[in-house]
């Protein structure tokens, strides 16, 4: 998360150097990278936030804390963000949100490769897998942030060549970012109509 913070400071600087009407940034996070870009406003504090970021997009990251009864693989990063920044929380500040998640593989400990995966990592997110819904490894329904704008994909969650599925079609896969930077676009042109 630090190092993260110093890109941030550096990449600021760097904009404003060269005189953009707004050097704050975007930050984007695939997975455990968007939990973990909000663990990065929970440490930096409040006004390093407004002072440095426009907006975060999270891709297939799970941001709801996992029940009691399922061990945190987040070892309580979640529940804490969660507990000292619930849901889109800067949004109050201009800052905007986009969570963008999917609904391809559907959790069943009996179907193919993906489903089985799927069953499996929904059940170490949620505590059930059976018919649940998500990318392979995120439910949909835990990673979506209240407040946040969505967009559903129809994608994979990575393109690893260890994972259950093409190569070529999970959230970096030229063929889905045109379908969620559309709404990042659409966000940052919503805040410059405000400036």
């Amino acid at each position: 998360v630090h190092k993260a913070k110093a890109t941030v400071e550096r990449a600021f600087a760097a904009r404003h150097a060269v005189g953009a009407d707004d050097a704050r940034v975007v930050l984007l996070g695939h997975s455990a990278g968007g939990w973990l870009a909000r663990a990065l406003l929970v440490t930096a504090g409040d006004e390093w936030v407004r002072q440095n970021v426009r907006g975060i997009v999270t891709l297939g990251a799970p941001h709801s804390s996992p029940p009691p009864s399922v061990p945190d693989q987040t070892r309580g990063t979640i529940p804490n963000v969660n507990r000292r920044q619930p849901g889109a929380y800067f949004i109050k500040d201009g800052i905007f949100y986009v969570t963008v998640s999917s609904a391809r593989v559907v959790g069943d400990e009996n179907g193919d490769a993906a489903s089985k995966n799927g069953f499996t990592a929904y059940n170490l997110v949620l505590g059930e897998g059976q018919g649940v819904k998500g990318d392979g490894f995120v439910p949909i329904n835990a990673a979506f942030l209240d407040g946040a704008a969505t967009v559903t994909l129809n994608c994979y969650h990575s393109g690893g060549s260890a994972d259950p599925w093409p190569l070529d079609d999970w959230y970096g896969a030229e063929c889905n970012v045109d379908a969620w930077f559309g709404e990042v676009a659409a966000q940052i042109k919503a805040q410059r109509s405000l400036i």
